[in-house]
């Protein structure tokens, strides 16, 4: 069975990201996790998915290992943050030009501590609150 298809087949949400940012793959889970179609996370790159990781005078894939085992903060579609901890990069060699990183989404978890609250907190915000006050 090819790579791809096992990838794919992964319920963790994986991405495998060149030095430059861009995205080389996504499987379906992290399109959903970040809300985009799986063929428009492809084109875009990495570096504008991710809030708040310093790139310095390092490249992408060396910033992104550098944050192996944080959580890190992605933009959806939607507008708001998802939370996730990103894991280290499932190729073995820190010289490859590319990363394959998986994401354990921690979203919910963290509405159900702090729910944001105003008008621009997302409707699924309300509910983690609502299901936390019972």
């Amino acid at each position: 069975m090819p790579s791809l298809i096992l990838f794919e087949r992964l319920p963790e949400p994986l991405v495998a990201v060149d030095d430059n940012g861009a995205i080389a793959y996504a499987n379906d889970a992290f399109a959903t996790m970040v809300g985009y179609p799986r063929d428009a996370v492809t084109t875009m790159s990495m570096t504008t998915l991710l809030t708040a990781v310093p790139l310095g005078n390092v490249g992408v894939v060396a910033a992104l290992r550098a944050r192996a085992g944080s959580v890190v903060q992605l933009l959806h579609a939607e507008g708001w943050t998802v939370s996730a901890v990103m894991s280290d990069s499932a190729l073995r060699r820190h010289d490859d030009p590319v990363a394959v990183m998986t994401f354990a989404d921690i979203s919910e978890q963290l509405w159900v501590a702090e729910p944001p609250t105003g008008p621009s907190a997302p409707s699924h915000y309300a509910f983690a609150a609502q299901r936390a006050a019972r």
